[in-house]
Protein backbone atom coordinates (compact mmCIF):
# COMPACT_ATOMS: atom_id res chain seq x y z
CA UNK A 1 0.00 0.00 0.00
CA UNK A 2 1.23 3.77 -0.36
CA UNK A 3 0.65 6.84 0.95
CA UNK A 4 0.87 10.24 -0.12
CA UNK A 5 1.41 13.65 1.88
CA UNK A 6 0.67 16.87 0.07
CA UNK A 7 2.08 19.90 2.08
CA UNK A 8 1.24 23.54 1.72
CA UNK A 9 4.16 24.14 3.94
CA UNK A 10 7.57 24.31 1.79
CA UNK A 11 8.88 24.31 5.12
CA UNK A 12 8.20 20.43 5.45
CA UNK A 13 10.64 19.36 3.11
CA UNK A 14 13.18 21.21 4.73
CA UNK A 15 12.84 19.16 8.32
CA UNK A 16 15.84 17.42 9.66
CA UNK A 17 13.38 15.09 11.01
CA UNK A 18 11.46 14.29 7.93
CA UNK A 19 13.08 11.39 6.81
CA UNK A 20 13.35 9.95 10.85
CA UNK A 21 8.88 10.62 10.97
CA UNK A 22 8.53 8.78 7.43
CA UNK A 23 10.44 5.85 8.54
CA UNK A 24 8.57 5.68 11.89
CA UNK A 25 4.68 5.98 10.38
CA UNK A 26 5.73 3.18 8.24
CA UNK A 27 7.12 1.19 10.85
CA UNK A 28 4.50 1.71 12.86
CA UNK A 29 1.59 0.94 9.72
CA UNK A 30 3.54 -2.10 9.20
CA UNK A 31 3.71 -3.69 12.70
CA UNK A 32 0.59 -5.23 11.88
CA UNK A 33 1.35 -8.44 10.61
CA UNK A 34 -1.04 -8.23 7.27
CA UNK A 35 -0.05 -4.74 6.33
CA UNK A 36 2.37 -3.96 3.14
CA UNK A 37 3.09 -0.14 3.09
CA UNK A 38 5.46 0.15 1.13
CA UNK A 39 6.18 3.66 0.00
CA UNK A 40 5.33 7.34 2.24
CA UNK A 41 5.85 10.39 -0.21
CA UNK A 42 5.58 13.75 0.75
CA UNK A 43 4.91 16.91 -1.96
CA UNK A 44 4.80 20.33 -1.56
CA UNK A 45 1.42 21.41 -3.14
CA UNK A 46 0.22 25.48 -4.10
CA UNK A 47 -3.25 24.67 -3.05
CA UNK A 48 -5.96 27.54 -1.96
CA UNK A 49 -8.85 25.03 -0.17
CA UNK A 50 -12.32 25.37 -0.17
CA UNK A 51 -14.42 25.85 2.87
CA UNK A 52 -17.53 24.62 3.13
CA UNK A 53 -20.47 25.43 5.18
CA UNK A 54 -19.27 24.61 8.57
CA UNK A 55 -15.93 26.13 8.23
CA UNK A 56 -13.93 22.89 7.84
CA UNK A 57 -12.53 21.74 4.06
CA UNK A 58 -14.63 20.65 1.72
CA UNK A 59 -15.19 16.92 0.57
CA UNK A 60 -15.91 17.74 -2.95
CA UNK A 61 -12.73 19.63 -3.40
CA UNK A 62 -10.48 17.38 -1.57
CA UNK A 63 -12.12 14.49 -3.76
CA UNK A 64 -11.11 16.79 -6.97
CA UNK A 65 -7.56 17.17 -5.23
CA UNK A 66 -6.88 14.08 -4.80
CA UNK A 67 -8.42 12.01 -7.42
CA UNK A 68 -5.19 12.14 -9.41
CA UNK A 69 -2.99 10.47 -6.53
CA UNK A 70 -5.33 7.35 -6.33
CA UNK A 71 -5.08 6.44 -9.90
CA UNK A 72 -1.91 6.58 -9.44
CA UNK A 73 -2.12 3.61 -6.87
CA UNK A 74 -1.67 5.71 -3.67
CA UNK A 75 -4.47 4.00 -1.19
CA UNK A 76 -4.26 7.17 1.65
CA UNK A 77 -3.67 10.78 0.37
CA UNK A 78 -3.26 13.27 3.39
CA UNK A 79 -2.83 17.13 2.93
CA UNK A 80 -1.08 19.12 5.20
CA UNK A 81 -0.43 22.75 6.65
CA UNK A 82 1.60 24.15 9.04
CA UNK A 83 -0.11 25.86 12.46
CA UNK A 84 0.13 29.51 10.47
CA UNK A 85 -1.36 28.01 7.66
CA UNK A 86 -4.14 26.32 9.08
CA UNK A 87 -4.99 29.47 11.48
CA UNK A 88 -5.01 31.25 8.44
CA UNK A 89 -7.34 29.66 6.62
CA UNK A 90 -9.47 29.83 9.27
CA UNK A 91 -9.36 26.68 10.71
CA UNK A 92 -9.51 26.07 14.92
CA UNK A 93 -6.82 25.07 16.60
CA UNK A 94 -8.10 22.63 18.71
CA UNK A 95 -8.97 20.76 15.31
CA UNK A 96 -5.70 18.91 14.29
CA UNK A 97 -7.78 16.84 11.97
CA UNK A 98 -9.81 15.54 10.29
CA UNK A 99 -10.85 12.53 8.18
CA UNK A 100 -14.10 13.24 5.91
CA UNK A 101 -16.97 11.00 5.94
CA UNK A 102 -17.97 10.53 2.25
CA UNK A 103 -18.70 7.49 -0.04
CA UNK A 104 -15.66 7.46 -2.38
CA UNK A 105 -12.61 4.67 -2.16
CA UNK A 106 -10.09 7.20 -1.04
CA UNK A 107 -8.49 7.07 2.23
CA UNK A 108 -8.14 11.31 2.84
CA UNK A 109 -7.13 13.28 5.67
CA UNK A 110 -6.19 16.79 6.23
CA UNK A 111 -4.19 17.95 9.33
CA UNK A 112 -1.56 20.59 10.65
CA UNK A 113 1.51 20.28 13.06
CA UNK A 114 4.97 21.98 12.91
CA UNK A 115 8.03 19.84 13.01
CA UNK A 116 8.64 20.28 16.71
CA UNK A 117 4.41 20.17 17.95
CA UNK A 118 4.07 17.93 20.52
CA UNK A 119 0.54 16.72 22.89
CA UNK A 120 -0.32 14.53 25.91
CA UNK A 121 -3.12 12.46 24.81
CA UNK A 122 -3.97 11.50 28.49
CA UNK A 123 -3.23 13.44 31.46
CA UNK A 124 0.35 12.85 33.04
CA UNK A 125 0.81 11.21 29.77
CA UNK A 126 4.60 11.72 27.67
CA UNK A 127 3.83 14.49 25.14
CA UNK A 128 4.18 12.71 21.96
CA UNK A 129 5.13 14.32 18.37
CA UNK A 130 1.69 15.73 17.32
CA UNK A 131 2.59 14.90 12.78
CA UNK A 132 3.21 11.10 13.55
CA UNK A 133 0.39 10.87 16.10
CA UNK A 134 -2.63 12.76 13.92
CA UNK A 135 -1.06 11.24 10.31
CA UNK A 136 -1.70 7.61 12.08
CA UNK A 137 -5.26 8.71 13.94
CA UNK A 138 -6.62 9.48 10.74
CA UNK A 139 -5.97 6.69 8.73
CA UNK A 140 -7.15 4.40 11.93
CA UNK A 141 -10.47 6.51 11.09
CA UNK A 142 -10.34 5.76 7.60
CA UNK A 143 -9.47 2.30 8.22
CA UNK A 144 -12.57 1.21 10.32
CA UNK A 145 -14.42 3.27 8.06
CA UNK A 146 -13.49 1.47 5.55
CA UNK A 147 -13.44 -2.12 6.65
CA UNK A 148 -17.18 -1.83 7.77
CA UNK A 149 -16.04 -1.69 12.15
CA UNK A 150 -16.84 0.21 15.02
CA UNK A 151 -14.19 2.98 15.34
CA UNK A 152 -12.47 2.86 18.55
CA UNK A 153 -10.23 5.17 17.75
CA UNK A 154 -10.83 8.64 19.90
CA UNK A 155 -11.35 5.84 22.85
CA UNK A 156 -8.26 4.23 22.36
CA UNK A 157 -6.14 7.29 21.91
CA UNK A 158 -7.57 9.33 24.63
CA UNK A 159 -7.13 5.96 27.03
CA UNK A 160 -3.80 4.70 26.04
CA UNK A 161 -2.48 7.97 24.99
CA UNK A 162 -0.13 6.80 21.80
CA UNK A 163 -1.93 5.74 18.75
CA UNK A 164 0.58 2.94 17.27
CA UNK A 165 -0.55 0.35 19.83
CA UNK A 166 -4.06 -0.04 17.94
CA UNK A 167 -2.13 0.52 14.39
CA UNK A 168 -0.47 -2.51 15.17
CA UNK A 169 -3.71 -4.39 15.67
CA UNK A 170 -5.46 -3.79 12.26
CA UNK A 171 -6.57 -6.50 9.57
CA UNK A 172 -6.05 -4.88 6.75
CA UNK A 173 -7.32 -7.86 4.78
CA UNK A 174 -10.63 -6.57 6.12
CA UNK A 175 -9.77 -2.77 4.53
CA UNK A 176 -12.07 -2.38 1.70
CA UNK A 177 -11.38 -5.76 0.01
CA UNK A 178 -12.68 -5.22 -3.51
CA UNK A 179 -10.63 -2.25 -3.32
CA UNK A 180 -7.54 -4.82 -2.84
CA UNK A 181 -8.78 -7.11 -5.30
CA UNK A 182 -8.99 -4.35 -7.66
CA UNK A 183 -5.26 -2.91 -6.66
CA UNK A 184 -4.11 -6.31 -6.88
CA UNK A 185 -5.32 -7.23 -10.46
CA UNK A 186 -4.08 -3.30 -10.92
CA UNK A 187 -0.50 -4.49 -9.87
CA UNK A 188 -0.76 -7.58 -12.29
CA UNK A 189 -1.58 -5.64 -15.11
CA UNK A 190 0.96 -3.33 -14.89
CA UNK A 191 3.43 -5.94 -14.26
CA UNK A 192 2.24 -8.05 -17.29
CA UNK A 193 2.11 -4.46 -19.68
CA UNK A 194 5.86 -4.05 -18.29
CA UNK A 195 7.18 -7.34 -19.71
CA UNK A 196 5.05 -7.09 -23.28
CA UNK A 197 6.88 -2.98 -23.60
CA UNK A 198 10.15 -4.35 -22.58
CA UNK A 199 9.66 -7.48 -24.70
CA UNK A 200 8.57 -5.39 -27.86
CA UNK A 201 11.62 -2.88 -27.30
CA UNK A 202 14.14 -5.70 -27.56
CA UNK A 203 12.12 -7.03 -30.77
CA UNK A 204 12.32 -3.41 -32.15
CA UNK A 205 15.65 -2.77 -31.00
CA UNK A 206 16.58 -6.50 -32.77
CA UNK A 207 15.02 -5.12 -36.16
CA UNK A 208 16.68 -1.67 -36.16
CA UNK A 209 20.08 -3.68 -35.34
CA UNK A 210 19.45 -5.05 -38.52
CA UNK A 211 17.57 -2.58 -40.74
CA UNK A 212 20.47 -1.75 -43.72
CA UNK A 213 21.80 1.89 -42.92
CA UNK A 214 20.53 4.90 -45.57
CA UNK A 215 23.96 6.50 -44.50
CA UNK A 216 27.63 6.01 -43.21
CA UNK A 217 27.15 3.86 -40.17
CA UNK A 218 28.51 6.14 -37.23
CA UNK A 219 31.61 4.75 -36.66
CA UNK A 220 32.86 4.63 -40.21
CA UNK A 221 31.59 8.44 -40.49
CA UNK A 222 34.12 9.19 -37.44
CA UNK A 223 36.56 7.08 -38.75
CA UNK A 224 36.26 8.11 -41.78
CA UNK A 225 36.60 11.95 -40.86
CA UNK A 226 40.07 10.84 -38.70
CA UNK A 227 41.25 10.28 -41.67
CA UNK A 228 40.48 13.58 -43.15
CA UNK A 229 41.85 15.02 -40.47
CA UNK A 230 45.21 13.24 -40.51
CA UNK A 231 46.08 14.09 -44.28
CA UNK A 232 45.06 17.47 -43.86
CA UNK A 233 47.62 17.53 -40.69
CA UNK A 234 50.48 15.73 -43.01
CA UNK A 235 50.16 18.65 -45.70
CA UNK A 236 48.31 16.03 -48.31
CA UNK A 237 44.29 16.47 -48.35
CA UNK A 238 41.83 14.39 -48.61
CA UNK A 239 38.27 14.57 -49.41
CA UNK A 240 35.16 11.81 -48.78
CA UNK A 241 33.73 11.26 -52.65
CA UNK A 242 31.50 8.86 -52.22
CA UNK A 243 30.30 6.68 -48.55
CA UNK A 244 26.92 5.04 -48.27
CA UNK A 245 25.39 4.11 -52.14
CA UNK A 246 22.03 3.10 -52.73
CA UNK A 247 21.36 0.11 -54.85
CA UNK A 248 20.49 2.02 -57.67
CA UNK A 249 23.60 4.30 -57.78
CA UNK A 250 25.34 0.92 -57.65
CA UNK A 251 23.87 -1.08 -60.61
CA UNK A 252 24.73 2.84 -62.51
CA UNK A 253 27.88 2.25 -61.51
CA UNK A 254 27.67 -1.31 -62.56
CA UNK A 255 26.21 -0.84 -66.09
CA UNK A 256 29.19 1.81 -66.73
CA UNK A 257 31.41 0.82 -68.82
CA UNK A 258 28.72 -1.89 -69.71
CA UNK A 259 25.70 -1.28 -70.84
CA UNK A 260 26.70 2.54 -71.12
CA UNK A 261 29.10 4.99 -71.61
CA UNK A 262 32.41 4.82 -69.76
CA UNK A 263 34.87 3.30 -68.42
CA UNK A 264 34.48 -0.09 -65.97
CA UNK A 265 34.61 1.18 -62.34
CA UNK A 266 33.37 -1.23 -60.05
CA UNK A 267 32.90 -5.17 -60.47
CA UNK A 268 29.98 -5.26 -57.64
CA UNK A 269 26.05 -5.52 -58.25
CA UNK A 270 23.87 -3.90 -56.46
CA UNK A 271 23.85 -5.41 -52.91
CA UNK A 272 27.48 -6.83 -52.95
CA UNK A 273 29.02 -3.47 -52.70
CA UNK A 274 29.65 -2.83 -48.50
CA UNK A 275 29.42 0.83 -49.76
CA UNK A 276 25.48 -0.18 -50.42
CA UNK A 277 25.42 -0.82 -45.84
CA UNK A 278 27.09 1.97 -45.30
CA UNK A 279 30.30 0.91 -44.33
CA UNK A 280 32.57 1.88 -46.89
CA UNK A 281 33.98 5.22 -48.39
CA UNK A 282 36.23 6.39 -51.19
CA UNK A 283 38.48 9.03 -50.62
CA UNK A 284 40.26 11.83 -53.30
CA UNK A 285 43.60 13.73 -52.99
CA UNK A 286 41.99 17.81 -53.27
CA UNK A 287 45.40 18.80 -55.02
CA UNK A 288 46.45 15.85 -56.51
CA UNK A 289 43.30 14.31 -57.42
CA UNK A 290 43.43 10.42 -58.73
CA UNK A 291 46.48 11.30 -60.35
CA UNK A 292 48.20 11.32 -57.10
CA UNK A 293 52.05 9.47 -56.62
CA UNK A 294 51.88 5.64 -55.42
CA UNK A 295 53.68 7.22 -52.23
CA UNK A 296 50.69 9.49 -51.93
CA UNK A 297 48.08 6.58 -51.79
CA UNK A 298 50.33 4.31 -49.56
CA UNK A 299 50.44 7.13 -46.73
CA UNK A 300 47.11 7.56 -47.20
CA UNK A 301 45.97 3.81 -47.06
CA UNK A 302 48.48 3.51 -43.84
CA UNK A 303 46.41 6.20 -42.14
CA UNK A 304 43.10 4.41 -43.25
CA UNK A 305 44.36 1.44 -41.76
CA UNK A 306 45.67 2.57 -38.14
CA UNK A 307 41.98 3.65 -38.17
CA UNK A 308 41.24 -0.18 -38.72
CA UNK A 309 39.75 0.40 -42.26
CA UNK A 310 40.14 -2.75 -45.38
CA UNK A 311 42.52 -0.74 -48.02
CA UNK A 312 41.57 -1.57 -51.66
CA UNK A 313 44.59 -0.73 -52.76
CA UNK A 314 45.83 -3.39 -50.56
CA UNK A 315 43.75 -5.70 -53.07
CA UNK A 316 45.01 -8.12 -56.05
CA UNK A 317 43.60 -8.04 -59.15
CA UNK A 318 40.92 -5.77 -59.07
CA UNK A 319 43.11 -2.59 -57.09
CA UNK A 320 40.94 0.32 -55.81
CA UNK A 321 42.96 2.56 -54.30
CA UNK A 322 40.72 5.09 -53.41
CA UNK A 323 38.53 2.40 -50.97
CA UNK A 324 38.26 1.73 -47.63
CA UNK A 325 35.81 -0.71 -45.54
CA UNK A 326 35.03 -1.51 -42.29
CA UNK A 327 33.22 -4.86 -41.94
CA UNK A 328 33.91 -5.38 -37.64
CA UNK A 329 34.30 -9.43 -38.94
CA UNK A 330 31.53 -9.76 -41.06
CA UNK A 331 31.39 -10.88 -44.62
CA UNK A 332 29.98 -9.40 -47.32
CA UNK A 333 27.51 -12.36 -47.86
CA UNK A 334 26.49 -11.72 -44.76
CA UNK A 335 26.04 -8.46 -44.87
CA UNK A 336 24.16 -9.19 -48.50
CA UNK A 337 22.18 -11.52 -45.92
CA UNK A 338 21.12 -9.29 -43.26
CA UNK A 339 23.23 -11.31 -40.47
CA UNK A 340 25.01 -8.37 -39.61
CA UNK A 341 24.18 -6.56 -35.80
CA UNK A 342 24.67 -2.42 -36.85
CA UNK A 343 24.51 -1.77 -33.05
CA UNK A 344 28.04 -2.62 -33.65
CA UNK A 345 28.67 0.08 -36.53
CA UNK A 346 27.18 2.74 -33.64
Amino acid sequence: MKLKLLTTDQGLLKWRSLDRKKQEILKALNASPSADFTDFDVEAVEVTAELNSRGRISHSWLDRLFAVWFKRGYDFVGLHYSKKGWLALGLPETLRGANPIDSDVVGEFYMWADEDTTRRYTRGGSRLNQFIQVLLHEICHEYYRGAGLPDPTHDHHYTEGEIRSLVATLDWTLYRPKLQEFRQAEGLLMKLLRLFIKKLQGQVADLQSRVRPTALTPVVQRKADAIVAEMKRRGHAVRIVEGYRTFERQTELYNQGRTTAGAIVTNAKAGESLHNYGVAVDFVFRREGYNASSTLWALLGKVGKDQGFTWGGDWQGFVDRPHFELKQGYTTQEFKEGKVDYTKFN
